[in-house]
């Protein structure tokens, strides 16, 4: 017998499992058999209902990372949609509009495929989003003046005071008006009575 052939004279730690299993096996085939076929129906089972694919660009990312997390937060407020950009080239701004517009209307027929194609301005859309341009001073005397009104807007009038229409006096005093002597009096008279009016004839 050659060594190659020749049994291990000192046995593995996994040796006695190994045995220990194979009696197990041939002392109850109908029970290792039954084990079988239960856990061969729970597996069919489970990948059944449970078991799926997952074809996202987020899966390959890290959940708890400040990145996916902004990222969730944008698909939640904004949806799953993706955006196309198609850039035009050409020699002249009419061929680039003449190829823009085909393309846009081609597109436009893809409405399984494509929606919301922004091609053409549309500037009476981007009337509700004026706010967007404002200064930062000009929003916040809007919302100052939206906020002294709400009573208005919300039917509660029992908020609402009388306001002065003027500015109110200041506390400084007018000069004192200066008084005449009897005196300076007496002359004034006697000079508007010796005053003659001109004849009317």
């Amino acid at each position: 017998m050659g060594a190659d052939r020749r049994p291990h004279e000192g046995g593995s730690p996994l040796e006695a499992v190994l045995r220990w299993m194979a009696a197990g096996v041939t002392r109850w085939p109908r029970a290792v058999v039954g084990c079988a076929v239960t856990l061969a129906v729970l597996a069919v089972l489970v990948t059944t209902f449970q078991l799926g694919f997952k074809t996202s660009r987020l899966d390959l990312l890290n959940p708890r990372s400040a990145y996916n997390q902004r990222w969730l937060a944008y698909l939640d407020e904004f949806g799953e949609d993706d955006d196309v950009l198609v850039v035009v080239d050409g020699p002249s701004a009419t061929e680039v509009t003449a190829a823009i517009d085909d393309l846009g209307d081609r597109l436009a027929r893809e409405s399984n495929l494509f929606f919301d194609l922004l091609y053409r301005p549309d500037f009476a859309e981007a009337r509700s989003k004026g706010l967007h341009y404002l200064p930062l001073k000009t929003l916040v005397r809007i919302e100052r003046r939206l906020a002294e009104i709400e009573p208005v807007l919300t039917g509660q009038r029992q908020g609402l005071g009388p306001r002065p229409c003027c500015k109110p006096q200041s506390n400084e005093r007018s000069p004192p008006r200066r008084r005449l002597r009897p005196a300076t009096r007496a002359r004034r008279s006697k000079s508007l009575r010796s005053t003659t009016l001109p004849s009317m004839n």
